[in-house]
């Protein structure tokens, strides 16, 4: 049975890259709506049809969850609870700009990213920008769960490293003259730091006045509590031998800056839920403590 849980990428997941990743934070958000405390901190009930299979076998077993959650990945758990901070955040956010009228939603490396299933009727043109092998496998999983994509669910199929994200989101229908919320969430860090900047200045080509962007980042060492360390130098180690690296690191008194976003926008929202997770746990005692990794950011484009 431990041979069953295996982390291992199934073959017909191999020709995806970050498909582990993808499948990881899905079953993140698929277990706390199957098996959180309630009020959940974020709820998504499409989630686990995405995860896959084996997902769905540990998610729907106890003992099971327990073995993978407690001895199998209990070096990395920790990021788990940050990717359900994570979830709220950008959420939180997008429905904030839906509500002073802004009607397009960029999801930069979508994912398993269900923001479209989950808010059907908030009158926003959803743009899924992934590699054509995950929004490939992304359809597959739906299909195979008899969910149909909706109408305001547009995947665009970008490699960054080939493909003109301008010309393929204007075919699929985006509007650069109006506002649009860009969402780019647990990828920086996989980049190169000229691909970071590269991919932003892109968006900020694309991004008419009033735009949102939300992202997250990984810390600089030197931005991680003393405390912390030991946790933050274990997670890397995990990644990195498990063949996705985390490479890019800012620090948070530049960030902006180095990013490029300096003058064309404001910054809105500046977090670090390591430090303060009370505004999305509360008391809860059901999820492990915030991996001090990462840190959040939200600005408008002037």
């Amino acid at each position: 049975m431990i041979a069953e849980l295996r982390l291992e990428e199934p073959e017909n997941l191999a020709r995806v890259r970050g498909s582990r990743t993808a499948e990881m934070v899905a079953a993140a958000r698929a277990g706390h709506f199957a098996r959180g405390e309630r009020p959940l901190v974020t709820e998504d009930p499409f989630a686990i049809h995405l995860a896959g299979e084996r997902w769905r076998r540990v998610i729907g077993s106890s003992w099971r969850h327990w073995l993978v959650t407690r001895v199998l990945l209990r070096k990395v758990i920790p990021t788990t609870t940050y990717v359900l901070i994570r979830a709220r955040f950008t959420d939180d956010r997008v429905l904030a700009a839906t509500e002073r009228g802004v009607r397009q939603l960029v999801i930069l490396g979508a994912g398993f990213d269900t923001f479209a299933l989950r808010y059907p009727d908030v009158g926003v043109q959803v743009f899924e920008v992934d590699l054509p092998a995950s929004a490939a496998l992304k359809r597959e999983r739906l299909a195979a769960a008899d969910i149909t994509v909706p109408e305001h669910l547009h995947f665009v199929e970008v490699d960054f490293e080939r493909d003109p994200l301008d010309e393929r989101l204007l075919a699929a229908g985006f509007d650069r003259h109006a506002p649009a919320c860009f969402s780019w969430m647990g990828v920086t860090y996989y980049l190169a730091p000229e691909a970071v900047t590269g991919t932003l200045a892109r968006v900020a080509d694309l991004s008419a006045p009033g735009s949102e962007l939300i992202l997250d980042y990984m810390n600089v060492r030197e931005g991680v509590p003393a405390d912390e360390l030991a946790l933050f130098d274990s997670l890397l180690r995990f990644v990195e031998k498990h063949g996705e690296p985390m490479i890019s690191r800012f620090d948070p008194g530049s960030v902006v800056d180095r990013m490029g976003l300096t003058g064309e926008w404001d910054v809105l929202r500046h977090e670090f839920p390591a430090a303060d997770p009370s505004p999305y746990l509360g008391s809860r005692t059901d999820l492990p403590r915030v991996a001090p990794l990462f840190r959040l950011l939200h600005l408008r484009k002037r």
